[in-house]
């Protein structure tokens, strides 16, 4: 019992579904879409289940502004404002693509930006990608779903993602991860997501997250003298050429992305490492030597990388908004709203964060890599 992308191609929403580019790239707008149209007909069978479902979210779409502002200075403001240009861009759209069918229950008269937000939240906090039933043998295709009562389960940290799709009982199964009292609240683990992407799409932050990561911005100026030399490293790798971007720094108890331990190297070469790269011919090897954090490619190199890390987490942590003090005064009082605790959850986890890369960082420079 699912309502699902694939469900919404049945209804009188299908025929749009089926006839616009936005709808059949963005299912996730489907889905919204296809909640708000039951939710609005009183005559739904899913009624019952529209009924259980919060009023309110705690997603950026129904931040304030004074809650915006205490998110800003973050690495999630940019998601979070994004994640509000974006549905504010899809309600324009599809009003629009509403006026020529008003036999719909969602139509002009009754779709408000405060009812797709609410839609939209729900698929956000909600939806989970589940198979489709299909031809034996052929490959499996997954449709974007809302799942009665498995929806409904919280999160809970230092787990495992336990749910699964029986194709004998042709429906999805969930597997306790832990012994659950006779009363208990049933829990789940959501996956390894950044306290990040807890915020902006499931509007908590949990208070201990090892998966966590900030978005570092990284970027090799064109004033750099040796920026054409760094360029061609890139492009003895096979890699794409990309000067800037934003790269994963996890929490110290994991190593260095891939990605980002590659970009940091290339980044702090001196000219005769840079021209060395260049030289090789194996630009598989290569790659794959730049790439592994756990072999320091140089015990020169290996000190550049760290320093040139602690510096940044450092200057990072000076222009952080806010103080643990001044956020735990605030956290302390019953009177603040929910969206504001978990953005100041979320600075202070920031804020452990960049504090544990530079002790970190500072280890590391203490390593004998000889």
């Amino acid at each position: 019992l699912m309502l699902s992308v694939h469900s919404a191609l049945t209804t009188p929403l299908g025929h749009i579904v089926r006839g616009d580019k936005l709808c059949r790239e963005m299912p996730h707008v489907v889905l919204s879409l296809h909640l708000l149209n039951e939710k609005l007909n009183k005559d739904s069978f899913w009624k019952p289940y529209v009924q259980i479902l919060p009023w309110t979210y705690s997603t950026p779409l129904y931040y304030t502004p004074d809650e915006m502002a205490v998110l800003k200075g973050t690495s999630a403001f940019a998601d979070a404002i994004n994640c509000v240009r974006n549905v504010a861009l899809q309600y324009s759209y599809l009003y629009r693509l509403l006026k020529s069918h008003p036999h719909l229950s969602t139509n002009v008269n009754t779709f408000t930006f405060d009812e797709y937000r609410w839609a939209v939240s729900a698929v956000m906090t909600r939806q989970n990608a589940v198979p489709l039933v299909g031809e034996p043998d052929s490959p499996r295709k997954r449709s974007l779903a809302l799942v009665p009562y498995w929806d409904m389960a919280n999160h809970r940290g230092g787990g495992a993602i336990t749910s699964d799709y029986s194709d004998s009982e042709e429906c999805c199964v969930c597997y306790a991860l832990w012994d659950i009292e006779a009363g208990a609240q049933f829990l789940m683990y959501y996956g390894d997501r950044s306290s990040t992407e807890f915020l902006v799409n499931s509007g908590f932050v949990p208070e201990e997250n090892d998966h966590d990561r900030f978005k570092l911005r990284l970027g090799i100026s064109k004033a750099d003298p040796l920026y054409a030399k760094r360029v061609k490293v890139f492009e003895t790798c096979g890699l794409p050429i990309h000067t800037s971007g934003t790269f994963p720094l996890h929490r110290p108890i994991k190593p260095l992305a891939p990605e980002t331990t590659l970009f940091l190297r290339v980044l702090c070469m001196d000219e005769n490492e840079l021209d060395e790269c260049a030289k090789q011919d194996q630009s598989l090897q290569l790659r794959q030597s730049l790439m592994d954090s756990t072999k320091p490619y140089s015990a020169s190199l290996h000190s550049r990388l760290w320093n040139f890390v602690k510096t940044r987490c450092n200057l990072l942590l000076r222009q952080y908004p806010g103080a643990d003090e001044e956020d735990n005064a605030i956290l302390s009082k019953d009177s603040i709203s929910p969206n504001t605790r978990a953005i100041l959850l979320f600075r202070k986890s920031e804020r452990r964060l960049l504090r544990e890369m530079m002790e970190f960082s500072e280890k590391k420079l203490t390593e004998d890599t000889s």
